[in-house]
């Protein structure tokens, strides 16, 4: 199965954009196809079959202990992690003509390791690479687009867990900036497939 990842700076406008390209019948959304055919134990199963399954997870472990954010959520990082790559390996070998539109993939791991606290971003940022390497990612990606104040009034309006004031979110926005350049420097690298999209 094909997969298209929709990725970008949160608040950017994924969702909305996977919506509506979901409305053509040649796409089915992942969480569609989670919530029909795949458990947590099942995405966690299909992580540890895939290759290089142990050094991803030690990766994995290695960033969330050097996140610099609550005990609560670098578990979370780790389940997410897991997941997100579990359910990648089951889409691509699963044997369909659709496109799985996959909101906040493998590629969205350059995102996910921000936090509004000094943290070690450099070396976060060189594992989360080398855990992507050993993913042998090979989705195209969509990256969705914004002016930073419409990502701002986005992310003001609706709330962040993490976020709780103007200084934080905008910080939050600059650091999402640098790694998304940075993750697309990689996969131009890898020679992935990208396109661009403005919302």
């Amino acid at each position: 199965m094909k997969i298209i990842e929709v990725t970008g700076v949160s608040g950017v406008g994924k969702s909305y954009i996977i919506n509506q390209m979901a409305k053509d019948e040649n796409y089915v959304l992942d969480t569609t196809i989670e919530e029909n055919e795949l458990s947590d134990f099942k995405l966690f199963y299909l992580f540890f079959k895939t290759k290089n399954a142990f050094k991803m997870f030690f990766l994995i472990n290695r960033v969330a202990v050097r996140l610099n954010i609550s005990l609560f959520h670098k578990l979370n990082f780790i389940r997410n992690s897991i997941k997100k790559i579990g359910k990648n390996s089951y889409l691509l070998a699963k044997k369909s003509d659709k496109i799985a539109l996959v909101d906040e993939g493998i590629s969205q791991l350059f995102q996910n390791i921000i936090t509004v606290k000094e943290s070690d971003d450099e070396n976060n940022l060189r594992l989360v690479k080398k855990i992507v390497l050993l993913s042998e990612f090979r989705n195209e990606i969509l990256i969705i687009q914004s002016e930073d104040e419409n990502i701002f009034e986005r992310l003001s309006s609706r709330g962040h867990k993490r976020l709780k004031n103007e200084n934080e979110m905008r910080g939050f926005i600059a650091k999402s900036r640098l790694n998304m350049e940075i993750m697309i420097k990689k996969f131009k690298e890898e020679k992935i497939c990208m396109s661009y999209q403005k919302n």
